[in-house]
């Protein structure tokens, strides 16, 4: 499940949340946000680093999982408004459900 180019940030917008977003953490997860023009729909993306999970295969369903409960929760975004989120690998052991509610949380902090 991808999310459209147009609900996605470009590479600049990602260095500059990097550099000055506020971060949120979770026990499993760790959120980047960014204010943006407030009239933009919310930009997401899902960021997992190769020495965070080393296999490909992990890293995709890792990154499939948490779009999925972004999409599925996406009325929760105000616009104006750059996500980046870090999962951790402990995260795809986690179930559904409370992988949502991790994210739920912190979607509910910006």
């Amino acid at each position: 499940l991808m999310l459209p180019r147009s609900f996605r940030p470009n590479r600049q917008l990602i260095k500059e949340a990097l550099r000055r977003g506020l971060t949120l953490n979770s026990a499993h997860c760790r959120l980047k946000t960014l204010k943006i023009a407030p009239t933009k729909t919310p930009l997401l993306t899902v960021i997992v680093s190769n020495q965070e999970v080393r296999r490909a295969v992990q890293r995709n369903r890792l990154k499939r999982r948490v779009r999925a409960v972004l999409v599925k929760n996406r009325r929760l975004l105000k616009p104006g408004v750059a996500v980046l989120i870090f999962p951790q690998a402990k995260l795809l052991a986690a179930s559904f459900a409370k992988l949502e509610e991790e994210i739920i949380s912190l979607l509910s902090q910006i």
